[in-house]
């Protein structure tokens, strides 16, 4: 019986018909939210946003690498388009169609599903963190927030398993650097910023994200310049990547600026022994140099930036590093006090002001977020959760020396590192871009090294 009705849905739903049944509601919603980023929110859905909304899903049903592309062009385009609105909507509308997808054709043509060794580590802090909401101040946000981490885990389980080859994967990196590219343009030559002494900043935006999307985007438009073969690509590459450099400086986001000159370091480093590596890691450290310098004399660097950079060895109250420095004190205490379970998960701004009010740290103010993803992790989960979480970096770390491209090897490192570096000074393991970078950095390790298929012989069920 069960056959039959599998046999009836395979003949309704065909790749040529691309699940169009299945994505009815999708389409609506999709349509709707891009009317809304268009500003008709208040006139309903016009046939135009409608019309758009129809093909872009059909697109994607019959195409669910356009679905992923466009999920990470869009995400590093959250800084730029909160004035407008839409971004993360849209990205869930996307990724909540593409989702509908995965799940109709696992359950009717009964397709594995493809799990990694990092998936499975972040469905047991998913858990641990549900399960800290009965020790929880406010076990309703715990609960919230473990639903969004689902979300992050079915993003992340989904470009596992549609992205098949390198080709794809070099698709969805260039659409991530793309969306990365167009944000830091508007950012940059949108007046906001450019020979002012403002600090690149929106409405509900924080610059210190933004950056470390662009420092992320500028290591991985560096491998691309140097890969291809195309002067106008390469020509294309060097333009994006100065641009995207200025704006990390306009930014003055003095952790990434310390996260992507440290990581580099790092990585000369670690791959020091390799010659070929070496010559080519002198290729981004001139490109990272260039926009030092040509800034500099184009006024991009300015009093301010100068100001701002001296600030990171101040140890004056009314500067940030001073600042954050009191969050992590008062964060260090949460953790003496919760050092097994922690405060509950996304509970640390809860618990806040009860340990700056009996430490005396005031300076920081209230209600205050960890400014610290592992700091944060430890102290609402615990060392139970910590180590959980841990273990993604640490297992990443252990096969990133796997890579056998010696040039993809060394910028992966550096990316790798600048990643780890950038969230010691920010929170944002419940961002989209998060594990958006963390899939594309798990996907490389499978898929350059293919040889080492034992190294990944997790991956399927």
């Amino acid at each position: 019986m069960h056959s039959n009705i599998a046999l009836i849905f395979k003949k309704m739903i065909n790749p040529r018909v691309g699940f169009l049944f299945l994505g009815i509601f999708a389409i609506v919603s999709l349509a709707w939210v891009i009317g809304g980023m268009i500003g008709v929110e208040d006139y309903g859905v016009l046939p135009l946003a409608l019309v758009v909304g129809l093909l872009g899903a059909l697109l994607i049903f019959r195409f669910p690498l356009i679905g992923m592309a466009t999920m990470c062009f869009l995400v590093p385009l959250g800084p730029t388009t909160r004035l407008i609105g839409g971004e993360r909507a849209l990205t869930l509308a996307v990724g909540g169609l593409l989702f509908g997808i995965f799940v109709s054709r696992v359950l009717v043509f009964r397709e594995k599903i493809k799990l990694d060794y990092i998936s499975k580590i972040v469905f047991a802090y998913i858990l641990w963190g549900f399960l800290s909401a009965l020790w929880a101040y406010d076990p309703a946000r715990s609960f919230n927030y473990g639903i969004r981490l689902l979300q992050m885990l079915a993003i992340y389980v989904l470009f596992l398993n549609y992205c098949q080859d390198k080709r794809q994967l070099d698709i969805l990196t260039l659409s991530f650097i793309g969306g990365a590219l167009v944000s830091s343009a508007v950012a940059f030559f949108g007046g906001m910023t450019y020979r002012t002494t403002q600090r690149i900043t929106l409405s509900e935006f924080d610059p210190n994200n933004f950056a470390l999307i662009l420092c992320l985007a500028f290591i991985l438009i560096s491998y691309y310049f140097y890969r291809t073969r195309v002067a106008v690509f390469k020509l294309i590459f060097f333009l994006g990547a100065m641009i995207i450099g200025y704006t990390i400086i306009q930014a003055q986001s003095r952790g990434m600026w310390v996260a992507i000159s440290l990581s580099l370091i790092l990585s000369l480093i670690l791959v020091f022994k390799n010659s070929q590596v070496i010559k080519r890691a002198f290729i981004a450290t001139i490109i990272l140099a260039g926009v030092i310098i040509s800034g500099y004399y184009l006024g991009v660097i300015n009093e301010t930036v100068v100001s701002r950079f001296q600030t990171l060895f101040s140890d004056d109250v009314s500067t940030m590093t001073a600042r954050r420095s009191d969050i992590w004190k008062v964060g260090l205490e949460m953790i003496k006090s919760n050092f097994l379970l922690g405060v509950g998960l996304k509970n640390f701004e809860v618990v806040y002001n009860y340990y700056a009010l009996s430490t005396n740290i005031l300076t920081a103010g209230f209600s205050r977020d960890p400014h610290n993803t592992f700091l944060g992790v430890i102290a609402e989960t615990g060392i139970v959760g910590f180590f959980i979480f841990a273990c993604m970096f640490i297992y990443i770390y252990r096969n990133i020396h796997r890579i056998a491209n010696p040039l993809a090897y060394f910028v992966y490192t550096w990316l790798f590192l600048c990643f780890v570096l950038g969230n010691f000074s920010i929170t944002n393991h419940f961002k989209f871009y998060f594990w958006i970078v963390l899939v594309l950095i798990s996907l490389k390790l499978r898929l350059e090294n293919q040889a080492s298929l034992t190294v990944y012989k997790d991956k399927l069920l």
